[in-house]
């Protein structure tokens, strides 16, 4: 760790030059990256939509070659077999793909061909993990599949409606074409395949671009201790350095009850599929916490550096029980791996830890859920060399968990600025004994970034949408109808969580009933708890019809008017609520949808 004192000192000189306008300037625009270098992978009864994907290739300025096995292969329908082509290059084993961005595999029944061929799969496999961009569209999609990049099930799931990041490097396009009664290839996604393929290389503004979130989950943030989070998207949870609870006294950790509800999965940790540590340093991990995780966890897989793997085994009281969910990477310093762990893509690069040293071994990690894609450094040296090898240059990130001071110097701001071009940055690392400076520095070089917080003791979670204003409500208002059901469905399972997670938690809830009580506050519900909890009282079902929400102009109240059936028993005679008006208003607070006050009533006969 480098001095905190020092990299203050260096920070205050910082920040006064940033005053006087000679500090870290605002990013440059980047130079014009070089055109893209394309595979095109062809076989025996390739399909007519090759010649036009040939075409806006060449209009785009790309280049192009095309990959496949030895020998003359000729299209499948439209061109009358009459069109003979070779591979500019042949698939053999061990062959050097550098210089490549991206593999595209275009439609036509030669995937029939390539199902039966393990060589042409192993290759589809192998330009994958060099770390190529794969593409396809249309009946394409099934080869991707049947490498075994992607576990989707033939049926709409594999052809969607416009073309897809189905996970880190993967995109899958639409049908397009094919036999009469089909129009050959007229109506191939020929353009939006190259269009997404030219965004996920970088080669085309994607901050400017509308639909560039359009496909991405909510992305959430948890702050736990140091460099400790729980990030989730797409139903995906990852818990990252966040297993100890005796770090050198200079730092935070975990308190008691969050490490409790990590290990009973309890929310906001419920869940979590995968943890995730960076190195083995009391301050980011402690083998005896990761083992109580993973025998309470029997779901969740830990991936570890290979040192931190060697503690857990001494600490483990059966290791065999353990073992087989535990994935560990043993690195060398500025070494790589990529790896698909627990249906999550993984890149891996070991770097020196701060202050230049070998033990422990740090792990940097990018990795992606939800379409999101999300960047720890654990705990490197903060030069920017050392951040080289990720691809973090040529596609969008949207999470980055930093030190606190990379911003503050002048190198490292300046990668991040022009470089690195997080989304967002979340700063961790942060001595005790800082915390009260530390957000006065971070505030005066913040404009410099588009969205830069330090993670601090009591910090809400955060949810990133990055949406555009056309593109809110609708997610927002799934969000809204997801909460105001929980309100009534959380009785399903009894989970008393989701009920509260439901409502606001404080004295501006009320609750107006068709009998005669009211609910002012929150502690009033509580007074209700042990009536739902009996076992005489039964959820049966309940429905919402008719349901209608409306938005504030700001975007962060909701209101809404259903008719409720709300199907229960109490000692199996009906206790239910059935054609129940129901109104309500929600507050969106700390990135969450809240019930802050509804009203139920009982239409009367005329």
């Amino acid at each position: 760790m480098n001095n905190p004192e020092n990299i203050f000192i260096k920070a205050a000189v910082l920040c006064l030059a940033l005053i006087l306008g000679a500090g870290a300037a605002p990013a440059v625009a980047a130079q014009n990256p070089k055109p893209p270098n394309v595979l095109v992978l062809l076989g025996e009864w390739f399909g007519d939509a090759y010649f036009p994907l040939a075409e806006e290739i060449e209009s785009r300025g790309w280049t192009m070659k095309r990959v496949g096995l030895d020998g003359e292969y000729r299209g499948c329908y439209n061109k009358k077999r009459d069109v003979a082509l070779r591979s500019d290059i042949v698939i053999k084993e061990g062959l050097d793909l550098s210089g490549f961005d991206a593999l595209m595999i275009p439609s036509g029944p030669q995937f029939r061909k390539f199902r039966e061929n393990p060589g042409v799969l192993k290759f589809v496999r192998d330009a994958y993990s060099a770390g190529l961009l794969v593409a396809s569209f249309c009946v394409g999609n099934n080869t991707v599949r049947d490498a075994g990049l992607i576990d989707v099930p033939y049926g709409p799931a594999l052809f969607p409606e416009k073309v897809t990041r189905i996970k880190e490097r993967v995109l899958i396009g639409p049908r397009g074409g094919g036999p009469p009664p089909g129009d050959g290839f007229e109506s191939a996604p020929i353009k939006e395949v190259c269009d997404a393929v030219a965004r996920e290389l970088g080669r085309e503004s994607v901050s400017n671009n509308a639909s560039a979130h359009a496909d991405k989950a909510p992305l959430s943030l948890e702050y736990i201790a140091n460099m400790g989070v729980l990030v989730g998207a797409g139903g995906t949870k990852v818990l990252i350095d966040a297993l100890f609870d005796k770090p050198n006294p200079e730092y935070r950790a975990p308190s008691p009850e969050t490490l409790e509800k990590i290990m009973k999965g309890e929310a906001p940790y419920d869940g979590v599929k995968l943890a995730l540590v960076t190195h083995n340093h009391p301050d980011h991990f402690a083998a005896g916490v990761a083992v109580r995780f993973l025998e309470s966890r029997p779901e969740a897989v830990l991936v570890v550096p290979a040192d931190a793997a060697a503690e857990l085994r001494k600490a483990a009281t059966d290791w065999t029980k353990i073992a087989p969910r535990v994935v560990s990477f043993d690195l060398k310093p500025g070494e790589k791996a990529m790896r698909d762990i627990a249906g999550i893509p993984f890149t891996v690069v070991r770097t020196l830890h701060s202050g230049d040293k070998e033990s422990p071994m740090n792990m940097m990690v990018l990795f992606e859920i939800g379409g999101r894609r999300i960047f720890h450094e654990g705990d490197s040296t903060g030069k920017p060399e050392v951040f080289q090898g990720f691809g973090l240059e040529t596609a969008p990130l949207d999470l980055a968990v930093l030190h606190y001071w990379f911003p503050l110097e002048p190198n490292m701001s300046k990668y991040l600025q022009e470089v690195f071009q997080p989304d967002h940055i979340a700063l961790g690392h942060l001595p005790i004994r800082l915390e009260s400076d530390a957000p006065g520095k971070i505030a005066m070089v913040s404009k410099y970034f588009k969205d830069i917080f330090l993670m601090l003791p009591g910090m809400p979670g955060k949810t990133f949408t990055d949406l555009s204003p056309a593109q809110a409500p609708e997610t927002e208002r799934i969000k809204v109808a997801e909460v105001i059901s929980n309100v009534i469905g959380w009785a399903k399972t009894k989970n008393l969580d989701l009920f509260f997670g439901s409502i606001a938690q404080d004295e501006d809830y009320i609750s107006v009933t068709p009998g005669a009580r009211v609910i002012k506050r929150f502690e009033d519900v509580k007074k209700n708890v042990p009536f739902w909890m009996s076992p005489d009282f039964q959820y049966v079902r309940h429905e919402l019809k008719d349901l209608e929400i409306t938005f504030s102009r700001g975007g962060d109240v909701a209101w809404f008017f259903c008719v409720l059936n709300d199907i229960n028993t109490y000692k199996g005679e009906p206790a239910s609520w059935e054609n129940t008006r129901w109104t309500g208003v929600l507050e969106k607070r700390d990135g969450r949808w809240v019930v802050v006050s509804q009203h139920f009533s009982f239409p009367q006969s005329d």
